[in-house]
């Protein structure tokens, strides 16, 4: 993508400014690729952290007007970390540090729809790039984006029903949005697996490129094409847009993700006290 200057960056996540797009560019790396840039809790934070400095900080400033999220490594990501260590039911001494305790745990499992909605709510344009496996979470991120550019191989899906969970960061409605009810119970209920080529073909991205080098020169040339616009008309449009999205959604059910990842812990926590 050519030479280009770090202006933050956190443990799992690197932004930069290409030359190519002055001011106005900006690329976010996922950047753990030998693990797969799994999106465990501290990555989450980290979305939250990387977007609220481009949409307060940079955009703010009244010169960013895209951002392109790539990731390092051989795939986009495989989704929410199923290795990260699950909060533990314990003893508590009073009645207060036991309702504290629980309204901690209901607000961190809210962080991946925080990070969601963080990158939706961005005023700049989002393109993403994603390449090999794009799973759960990840898939979640190219929907929050306005442009989404795949390589042809490339694997999406949602998986968490066959590891017993529930689709939440507020997937769900977004995904009923893009591919509508029927699709969408199908990607959900069953997870089927679809290529970038069968996701292009369901009107799911916008852009197919034949391989990752490739990709990432779709994203710099669709950046410049959208810096070419009127800053004014662009930010109008996609503002529309947004609000047409949440009109669309007629009411955020998604406030109660948290609470349908709950249950599965507490089922987990009792089937192994009775082993």
């Amino acid at each position: 993508m050519g030479s280009s200057r770090t202006v933050f960056e956190t443990d799992s996540i690197c932004v930069e400014s290409p030359s190519w797009g002055g001011d106005r560019v900006g690329v976010v790396w996922l950047n753990r690729g030998s693990k797969l840039n799994t999106l465990g809790t501290w990555v989450l934070e980290d979305i939250i952290r990387v977007f609220s400095f481009l949409q307060n900080e940079w955009f703010a400033k009244g010169t960013l007007k895209v951002v392109i999220i790539l990731a390092k490594g051989r795939m986009f990501s495989a989704g929410a970390d199923l290795k990260e260590e699950p909060k533990r039911f314990k003893p508590f001494e009073t009645a207060t540090e036991k309702a504290d305790y629980f309204r901690k745990w209901r607000y961190d499992l809210q962080l991946g729809r925080r990070a969601m909605q963080a990158i939706e709510e961005l005023e700049a344009v989002t393109i993403c790039g994603v390449h090999g496996h794009v799973m759960g979470g990840a898939w979640c991120i190219s929907l929050c984006c306005d442009y989404t550019v795949a390589t042809e191989d490339c694997i999406f899906q949602m998986p968490e029903i066959d590891i017993q969970l529930p689709l939440t960061w507020g997937c769900t409605p977004r995904v009923i949005r893009q591919f509508g009810t029927m699709k969408a119970k199908e990607i959900i209920m069953l997870g089927e697996r679809f290529t970038g080529k069968e996701l292009y073909d369901l009107g799911g991205i916008n852009k197919l490129v034949n391989s990752k080098e490739a990709l990432t020169e779709a994203t710099k040339t669709i950046a410049k094409r959208f810096v070419a616009k009127d800053p004014v008309a662009l930010h109008m449009v996609k503002t529309q847009f947004r609000a047409l999205a949440r009109a669309h959604s007629l009411g955020d059910t998604t406030e109660s993700d948290g609470d349908l990842l709950f249950l599965p812990a507490v089922l987990k926590h009792y089937q192994r006290s009775t082993l």
